[in-house]
């Protein structure tokens, strides 16, 4: 079992920056891996209860982020699982009373920044569209506030625009109204 403290940022690319800023993290050459998968997001009131067919690593995950989304700052606790046994956790959840899920297809490429201890991941989804995740892995800075402020640094770097709280929690719950999970 996985179980670590997140605190990270989303922002929203056009298309033609998305595919920029891959080829560029490309061309650097970048740790990169492909990370397509199918979300199950459970609703919750409070943090993100997920299962994961994580298509392009041939394995599923059960997912449990407590804390607030909108502010990037989750704790995250996480299992793998044989991916075969996908469609059966899928079914013990939704009979546990879970029905009400978000099914998202997730197109992602993930890049290790080493040098500057992030994790940058290039996402397409129907709901965020071209859009990025980044995220400190370090353990050199301690404050929550120094982590997102060096995050902003870091974006400013790639020339990519985090999004506000207010406009993540706005977006987060355009898409829940949208999919009636309230």
């Amino acid at each position: 079992m996985n179980n670590k403290k997140e605190i990270e940022f989303r922002g929203i690319l056009g298309k033609k920056q998305y595919f920029d800023l891959l080829k560029k993290l490309i061309s650097r050459g970048y740790a990169h891996e492909k990370d397509d998968k199918i979300s199950y997001f459970f609703v919750r009131k409070k943090g993100i209860f997920k299962i994961n067919d994580e298509i392009s690593k041939n394995q599923a995950k059960i997912s449990l982020k407590l804390g607030d989304e909108e502010r990037g700052k989750l704790h995250e606790s996480e299992v793998v699982v044989d991916r075969r046994y996908f469609n059966d956790l899928l079914f013990i959840f939704q009979k546990l009373r879970f029905a009400k899920y978000h099914k998202v297809e997730q197109k992602r490429d993930n890049f290790l920044l080493k040098d500057f201890d992030v994790e940058l991941s290039l996402k397409y989804t129907l709901d965020f569209q071209y859009h990025f995740e980044i995220e400190y892995l370090g353990n050199k800075i301690k404050s929550e506030n120094k982590i997102k402020k060096y995050l902003k640094e870091v974006c400013d770097k790639f020339n990519i625009v985090p999004l506000e709280e207010k406009e993540l929690l706005q977006r987060i719950q355009d898409i829940k109204k949208q999919h009636r999970l309230h």
